[in-house]
């Protein structure tokens, strides 16, 4: 059996990317604080029966306290006030939020406070009520205190995002008068843009976030503005449970079409702002050429931030060769062209001046860059923001569910971290810390992410190792994105030179189904016999060249042990260690190009 372009395609379905809209937080983010604290910050809280005082020293070295253990009830419609005490006269800002819905997540309709505490004060207090549609029971109060960030972020505070100085406790509060009955849509499992789409299933899940359990819960499907029949969902569903719901109806993708598919849940309930889900799903292009682009803006510099030194452009024609890449700018480049299946590696900097047409140009195409990656793109996206004030938050959103930048958090000393092939990368040395005034105006946040560099400010001011990243890496769909908050180029020696060197070469490749190897092309696959098989597979090697790596998948994309032979001309594989079903075996070649080959274990 030869590899064809549609096994290439399964492969890449495998690995589909998990929608943006259908990310889930299964529990509450702990902030982190890693600068020294030289006083406490939050000293006191009272609200009803909590009156918490003397907390001079967080429990957690990074300025998180866990105080839910003790717990106020809060009744729907009365005010109340919460008053915190702090033992720092510097500029803070306080902030609380109590998770009305139960979603674990604190959103900004969830906060009760935000002041500045100042003028020699030492005490701050919010007055609040809980409006009729949160939901009855015990749910998270979350306060913090955080330095005032420079820059123009005024009363810039986030319960979840690093900051540099700060601290946060959680307590506990129990709602009464509020709902009992609350069934929310929190994903969409299926289907999800990918390449490889057919005739796809549609599979929802819905959380029953509420008190009491919920039966006979009705859903509907819209597919491009066409109704689907209304569907109930068999059985109960118990408080705090979730169940996947299947629609009947499929939704055809071939070719590369894309669907604005919408799920409704008609049951009425306590709250409705989670009955409603939508996604745009598309049939992706898989990725078949070599271009390789830089991106950045075009208002405040021809090059990049400063004038004279080592620049981004340089580096650029170490990786790739000069006339071997093409550079463009938010403000001009043909979007569709750009994130086409023709462009293989894309580095985009919003860095410095650079980052308000960075997040004007990820509002308008964030999603078209994300559907690029997913089709197997390898995208470097660096911002080293600069007192920016894009959204007047400190956070800056960069998709890929829910990947952020924490503002303000300056960073002079950075490493390397764990074992990456960027640390040892064709370009060397690299050191062991790189040292810059500022190495970086920031810090990535979110799920999900792989630590390659990380902030090493502990080592030389103090304060609790955190080891916030600096560069992070994230398999995405069939393609890899790296997110940098690295600064401009000019300020750093040799040795972050070429760590920024290497992380360009790790994003060089995206060959899946168009590369030779000598004369064979690889379009054109290996064979493999028998098939199906009882016992060994056995994969010819053209012109005597072998793979280096090989690897076996089922067709969920789980990885499977199986014992291989690499021979002279041929791989064996030895399926009769594995159960009967469909696998997939992986092949890779020193020059980076990957092989797949289909095969029935009977």
């Amino acid at each position: 059996m030869k590899t064809t372009l549609q096994d290439t395609l399964l492969v890449l379905l495998l690995f589909a990317v998990p929608s943006a809209s259908a990310t889930a937080q299964s529990t509450y983010c702990i902030p982190q604080h890693g600068g020294q604290i030289v006083a406490p910050i939050l000293t006191s809280v009272s609200l009803g029966t909590i009156n918490n005082t003397g907390t001079t020293a967080p429990l957690v070295p990074s300025g998180y306290s866990d105080y839910t253990a003790l717990q106020t009830t809060l009744a729907v419609g009365p005010s109340y006030t919460l008053t915190i005490g702090s033992g720092d006269a510097w500029p803070h800002n306080f902030a609380a939020w109590v998770d009305l819905d139960h979603d674990q997540r604190f959103s900004d309709i969830e906060r009760v406070g935000l002041a500045q505490m100042g003028g020699g004060a030492y005490t701050i207090s919010f007055t609040f009520s809980i409006p009729p549609n949160a939901l009855n029971g015990p749910t998270r109060l979350r306060i913090r205190g955080v330095e005032e960030p420079f820059g123009p972020w005024t009363l810039s505070n986030d319960p979840c995002i690093p900051f540099t100085y700060g601290e946060a406790e959680d307590y506990t509060v129990v709602i009464t008068g509020g709902g009992d009955d609350d069934a929310g849509l929190s994903a969409f499992l299926s289907p999800i843009s990918s390449v490889g789409l057919g005739v796809e299933p549609v599979t929802v899940r819905i959380e029953n976030k509420g008190s009491i359990a919920l039966s006979n819960l009705q859903v509907q499907l819209t597919v491009d503005g066409l109704l689907g029949p209304v569907e109930v969902v068999p059985g109960t569903l118990q408080p705090g449970a979730s169940v996947d719901h299947t629609f009947q109806t499929t939704v055809d993708h071939t070719g590369t079409a894309c669907h604005l598919i919408n799920a409704t849940l008609l049951t009425p309930d306590s709250r409705s702002e989670n009955n409603t889900l939508i996604i745009d799903a598309c049939g992706l292009d898989p990725i078949t050429g070599s271009d390789v682009w830089y991106i950045h803006s075009d208002q405040f510099q021809v090059m990049e931030t400063y004038s004279s030194g080592t620049t981004n452009e340089s580096t650029m024609n170490t990786v790739f060769g000069q006339g071997n890449w093409q550079l463009g700018h938010f403000e001009t480049i043909n979007v569709a062209q750009v994130f086409g299946p023709g462009t293989c590696t894309i580095f985009i900097d919003g860095t410095s001046l650079d980052v308000d047409p960075l997040m004007d140009f990820l509002t308008v195409h964030g999603e078209t860059v994300e559907r690029w990656v997913a089709a197997g793109g390898k995208l470097f996206l660096n911002s080293s923001p600069d007192s920016q004030d894009f959204t007047g938050h400190v956070r800056l959103d960069l998709g890929f569910g829910g990947v952020s930048i924490a503002q303000g958090y300056s960073v002079s000393f950075a490493r390397p971290y764990g074992t990456h092939p960027i640390h040892t990368g064709p370009y060397q040395p690299i050191g062991s810390e790189w040292v810059a005034f500022y190495y970086g105006n920031g810090v990535l946040h979110g799920e999900g992410l792989t630590k390659v560099n990380v902030e090493n400010n502990d080592d030389n001011f103090g304060g609790p190792t955190v080891d916030l990243p600096t560069l992070a890496e994230m398999d995405w769909g069939a393609g890899k994105v790296l997110f940098g908050t690295i600064g401009p180029s000019e300020l750093f020696g040799p040795e972050a030179m070429n760590d920024r060197a290497n992380i360009l070469d790790h994003i060089t490749d995206c060959s899946i189904n168009t590369t030779s190897i000598g004369s064979w092309d690889v379009a054109s696959g290996p064979e493999a016999y028998p098939n199906p098989t009882r016992g060994e597979l056995r994969i010819a090697c053209a012109n005597g060249v072998e793979p280096i790596t090989v690897s076996v998948h089922d067709l969920l994309g789980a990885r499977i042990a199986m014992p291989y032979t690499l021979g002279d001309d041929q791989v064996i594989v030895h399926a009769d260690a594995c159960a009967s079903g469909s696998y997939v075996v992986s092949l890779g070649y020193r020059n980076g190009v990957q092989q797949h080959v289909r095969f029935v274990r009977e």
